[in-house]
């Protein structure tokens, strides 16, 4: 029969190339990662089956015109891989216990498909669901699942179409004795790094979502620092596309180097064929982003563990959505910069050196904020966390993979303790101490000139609040306190206080909150 004919065969009557032995895997897809999965579970020995969810050939959908999906069929054809068209299917071509992936990048299968699913298996199959799903929907279906004695893994994945064909890092979340009937599974299309499988358990119920996230959030600190880099580098030190490229590829040899360095060595020095202009100079600011990125906020929130980098990194990419909101204030207001500031001669090689001091200690804050929410994450709901292992499976194998991240799982697999933000603890404080002031420089450089680097201001702004002594914030505790919101602590007293404010000298006495004092509230006319 031939490939393309399926269009015409009724739902559940034939599956392209099942013959008499069951598959081992099944993989719901609907994109090439999906479908690269499966080329990767088949090159390692496995037999597969994959249900094209897209193709939707039960609703008459024909595929003859869909040169993609002719595609992707007649690769999965030659590959001796397995071919359903809906779930009824595709659950019957597998052997028992089964053991099905759903994966869809960006987005979650319909309620539909998962009805379908919990119709069809039985107790003792595992769904390992690789989409992006909210916390919620994973621990509801993972409730719903395992009442029906089926087991569900709620996995976050680092990785692209193109790693999928070479292997992943799973972070898995779920009951761990339903990671380890699968580990072996799971581990033979993960990626490989110094002997070592970039498969790691992170906890029960949605930890493995959790860590996703906040992969996703390191993910785009790291490219707002660097890019932040690159534009300093262009506009205070006037450098082109081949002295950026130069200085990167320098940066690419030390404590900074990584894959995302490497990454932009190469593009910035590239030119647009059509224009002659670095490719730099005609991109659009325009970025797009990630739902699971953006719920990241709301969690820390929850959590109460700021993540100002990480936030600067998303909100800077919702704010270049703004485009023409954004063209129309540059065009009606006057951005007044510091005089002269743009006219100053700056030692090349100090201030690149600067800059570069600088994106370390930005990217190290963010990795510190991202160790103080897992950490109070695992406190808050329960989890029993490696730390130093989830890290290892953010780096190893992954796009951030870089010689600072490296460190960073050397000194959280030998820390006695967490009582200090990682960038001043261990041999990260002497680095910390000596690039401090270097980015310190770097972001009045850039407020003088106007020039936008939100990620390393808050990490300079986080550092001081961190380590600087007393925040504003007992200040605003006091006006609330004279509105007669609060009462507030004192220094010198463990006990909440109230003031009477109402003292004629303005020598205002503190008592006890709890001694029956009334608050006054609105001493000043409104």
């Amino acid at each position: 029969m031939a490939l393309l004919d399926l269009c015409n065969i009724q739902k559940g009557e034939y599956i392209m190339g099942i013959g008499m032995m069951k598959s081992d895997v099944g993989i719901v897809a609907v994109d090439n990662i999906g479908y690269n999965l499966a080329l990767q579970f088949r090159k390692k020995g496995y037999k597969v089956t994959v249900c094209c969810a897209d193709v939707n050939i039960c609703n008459g959908y024909d595929v003859s015109g869909d040169e993609h999906i002719k595609s992707v069929l007649n690769s999965l054809s030659v590959s001796e891989i397995e071919t359903a068209f809906d779930i009824e299917s595709m659950v019957a071509s597998l052997e028992s216990p089964r053991k099905i992936f759903l994966i869809k990048r960006n987005g979650i299968f319909s309620e539909e498909i998962y009805f379908k699913m919990t119709s069809c298996l039985q107790p003792g199959d595992t769904i390992i669901d690789c989409c992006d799903s909210s916390f919620e929907l994973t621990e509801k279906r993972g409730d719903e699942l395992r009442n029906l004695g089926i087991a569900y893994l709620g996995v976050g994945i680092a990785g692209d179409e193109y790693s999928a064909l070479e292997g992943m890092s799973f972070f898995v979340g779920g009951k761990k004795s339903d990671f380890e009937n699968v580990k072996t599974l799971i581990s033979a299309v993960s990626s490989n790094f110094q002997g070592i499988s970039c498969c790691q358990y992170i906890g029960e119920g949605y930890a493995g979502r959790f860590a996703q996230m906040i992969f996703g959030g390191l993910e785009y600190s790291i490219l707002e620092t660097m890019s932040e880099a690159v534009m300093f580098l262009k506009y205070v030190l006037d450098f082109d596309g081949e002295q950026i490229h130069d200085t990167l590829c320098e940066w690419n040899e030390s404590e900074l180097g990584g894959y995302i360095t490497g990454v932009l060595a190469d593009i910035v020095s590239c030119t647009d064929k059509d224009t002659g202009s670095y490719i730099t100079e005609v991109v659009s600011d325009k970025a797009g982003y990630s739902r699971n990125v953006s719920r990241l906020s709301s969690s820390a929130s929850e959590l109460s563990v700021p993540i100002s980098v990480i936030n600067a990194a998303v909100y800077t990419r919702y704010l270049s959505k703004m485009t023409d909101k954004r063209s129309l204030a540059a065009e009606k207001f006057e951005l007044k910069r510091i005089k002269n500031s743009q006219s100053k001669e700056y030692d090349e090689d100090r201030l690149s050196e600067c800059i570069r001091r600088s994106c370390y200690l930005t990217i190290l804050t963010a990795v510190s904020q991202c160790v103080e929410l897992l950490l109070k994450a695992e406190e808050k709901y329960g989890w029993s966390m490696n730390i130093a292992e989830v890290f290892f499976a953010f780096y190893a194998g992954t796009v951030i993979q870089c010689n600072l991240m490296g460190r960073v799982c050397d000194n959280l697999s030998i820390a006695d303790n967490f009582d200090l933000p990682l960038f001043a603890a261990g041999d990260f404080r002497n680095d910390s101490e000596a690039y401090i002031l270097n980015l310190r420089e770097c972001a009045v450089i850039s407020v003088e000139q106007g020039l936008p680097l939100p990620a390393m201001i808050n990490a300079i702004s986080y550092i001081d609040c961190y380590c600087g002594g007393k925040l504003p914030t007992g200040i605003l505790q006091l006006v609330r306190n004279y509105l007669g919101y609060d009462s507030y602590k004192r220094s010198d007293r463990k006990e909440a206080v109230t003031t009477d404010w109402n003292a004629p000298d303005g020598k205002v006495t503190s008592v006890s909150d709890d001694s029956g004092a009334k608050k006054s509230i609105y001493h000043k006319e409104l």
